[in-house]
């Protein structure tokens, strides 16, 4: 799974994704919305 929008990726994409200058802020906006309870969130870039 992505951690800026809801698609399925491989492996090879997600080692690109990591790489991201914006992953970090990707993944504590998904913990800070599984923290209040949204577990449907889209991600940063999700629409």
């Amino acid at each position: 799974m992505s951690m800026f929008n809801e698609q399925c990726i491989c492996m090879g994409c997600k080692d690109k994704e990591i790489k991201d200058p914006e992953y970090k802020k990707a993944v504590e906006a998904d913990h800070d919305e599984i923290r209040k309870g949204n577990f449907n969130y889209k991600g940063i870039r999700g629409k």
